[in-house]
């Protein structure tokens, strides 16, 4: 209810006393008015209905100036030229002013006003108002928040170089009240109440709509918006207004813009109050967020909610702003970097691509999967009947339960009630059990535990090592035995001849490939290295043929 004396910003990003070389930025925000010819349009590859789309009852001729025409063009006078015009040049409003004054967007403007714009004190203008006025007001700036991709206030464009707003200008496409009632409704409160929403949030959403660029219709495919994504209207069905304003082009329209950030099964964590540490981790610059809200790719994402990390011992310190962990048990403390890691790797495993949909119905399927993404593979899961398997869950004889599921553009987003965790033991043990557990592989085993690889208190094998991804293949006893037959191993799995314990360390060796697993789901094709060298140090490789439901590897 106070008046004030307010000027919009003439910058963005809220520069309010920027300088150049120590001169401060004291240009009057003047407004532009748009004109449209012929040599603009051929260097941009535009045509006429680029001009009708915006002036749907005037005629594109080589130069319009807004709606009108020229009429008589060239007029040399003793200091410039003269066009003589066909229309009457009204002022134009800025971005900013159309939607304060057109009731349709009222919501999108009421989010702008509430959530990034203040109205900060202004000496240099405050001094030049009242050496002009005579008067003694101060003078404020009316501000937007920096996280922005423009003020829509600004008339300046972006003043990379002078006068670049001579070629170029803002778009704004705003959704209008009734699209965005069903947003608000169908995605931002599914979770939250509005008034409890983030700035991040609206912040992402605002973005989602602002493109730095003049937006033409016929080359629509080349733009990204401040989320850079591609627009994804359709300029016939999906725009209900637009218009030419002086610092840029005002689209309105009936739908918000698909947003990777609100219709992937990254939103389920971000739009839900209960899931905020997932939301941080993923977008700590951890890369997860830009993996998991690719819309155009499939997933299923395993999310547990704020209570169960707590309950697995994980933290977040607001004040340190450093991830901790605890063990349930009190026997592992970690803090920062190393708690960070633990749960980088453990949210990895959560991460799945189902281009084909393998995850849409574990309630009542099964099968084996890789996690990850297709440049930096996660480790294997299994799922069953609603509970999910991974190393570590087997080894500690549990599982993962499902809670619930949510249906997203790009998969589905299962609840969980705990991790599926990585193994700590060494892959000796696994063998180990293997063996005892099938007696089908009880040569190899002795062949391992007798050599010079093995470390029977702790099933470590020499060469490798935990947190890093290798394919143990495992022949049976009817191998092992034509191996021996063969020569390629000796009789004695104790033997105590060098050269012949050499023979059985490179032959276990050889069964081992380094940096990678290999499943029989058509993702690992071609050579790959193994543990063993030869006589020169020299690699040796194995080729894997992984297909639908297959699996070789052939020397």
């Amino acid at each position: 209810g106070v008046k004030r004396l307010i000027v919009d910003v003439n910058r963005n990003g809220g520069l309010l006393n920027a300088t150049i070389n120590g001169v401060p930025l004291t240009d009057n925000n003047n407004k532009y008015i748009t004109y449209f010819d012929k040599e603009y349009f051929a260097a941009k590859n535009l045509n006429a209905s680029d001009y009708s789309f915006f002036y749907p009852n005037a005629v594109f001729t080589d130069f319009n100036v807004l709606g009108g025409s020229i009429k008589e063009a060239n007029i040399i006078a003793e200091n410039g030229v003269m066009h003589e015009v066909t229309q009457v040049s009204l002022p134009l409003n800025s971005i900013d002013q159309h939607l304060k004054l057109d009731p349709n967007y009222s919501i999108f403007y009421d989010i702008l006003q509430k959530n990034f714009v203040t109205y900060p004190f202004n000496s240099l203008m405050t001094n030049n108002y009242r050496n002009f006025s005579g008067k003694s007001e101060d003078v404020f700036v009316k501000t937007y928040n920096a996280n922005l991709l423009f003020s829509p206030n600004n008339e300046n464009f972006l003043k990379v170089v002078d006068n670049d707003g001579q070629n170029d200008a803002y778009t704004l496409l705003a959704p209008n009240n009734n699209a965005m009632q069903i947003f608000i409704r169908d995605v931002l409160t599914k979770h939250f109440k509005y008034e409890e929403l983030p700035q991040y949030v609206f912040q992402d959403l605002v973005n989602a709509h602002m493109v730095a660029s003049a937006v033409w219709p016929s080359l629509q495919a080349q733009y990204q918006n401040g989320l850079k994504e591609e627009l994804r209207f359709d300029f016939n069905t999906d725009v209900v207004d637009k218009k030419v304003l002086s610092n840029g082009f005002f689209i309105g329209t009936n739908k918000v813009q698909k947003s990777n950030i609100f219709f992937s099964v990254y939103t389920s964590a971000y739009l839900n109050p209960k899931y905020s540490l997932a939301t941080r981790l993923f977008n700590d610059g951890s890369g997860y967020k830009e993996i998991v809200s690719n819309i155009d790719s499939k997933f299923a994402l395993l999310l547990p909610s704020d209570s169960v990390l707590q309950s697995l011992g994980y933290s977040y310190n607001t004040i340190q702003l450093r991830w901790e962990y605890l063990s349930p048990n009190g026997a592992i403390t970690e803090n920062g970097t190393a708690a960070r890691n633990r749960l980088l790797r453990l949210f990895y495993n959560c991460i799945v691509p189902t281009p084909n949909g393998e995850m849409d119905n574990i309630a009542n399927t099964s099968g084996t999967i890789r996690t990850g993404d297709d440049e930096v593979f996660g480790e294997y899961i299994q799922w069953d009947n609603n509970k999910i398997y991974s190393a570590g869950t087997i080894v500690a004889g549990n599982a993962v339960n499902v809670l619930g599921s949510e249906k997203q553009e790009n998969g589905i987003t299962y609840f969980i009630d705990k991790f599926p965790e990585f193994s700590t033991e060494f892959q000796g043990l696994a063998i180990s059990r293997l063996a005892t557990q099938n007696t089908q592989y009880t040569s190899f085993f002795n062949y391992l535990k007798n050599s010079n690889l093995y470390r029977a208190s702790d099933g470590k094998i020499d060469g490798t090592d935990l947190g890093t991804s290798y394919t143990f293949i495992v022949p049976n006893n009817a191998a092992i035995a034509k191996a021996v037959a063969d020569g390629v191993l000796p009789a004695s799995p104790t033997t105590t001849n060098a050269g012949q314990r050499d023979l059985i360390a490179d032959f276990i060796r050889y069964h081992i490939i380094v940096t990678r697993t290999a499943s029989n789901d058509n993702l690992t094709n071609g050579l790959f290295e193994t543990l063993r060298r030869d006589s020169k140090g020299e690699k040796s490789y194995v080729n894997i043929n992984s297909g639908a439901g297959t699996l070789k590897f052939v020397d």
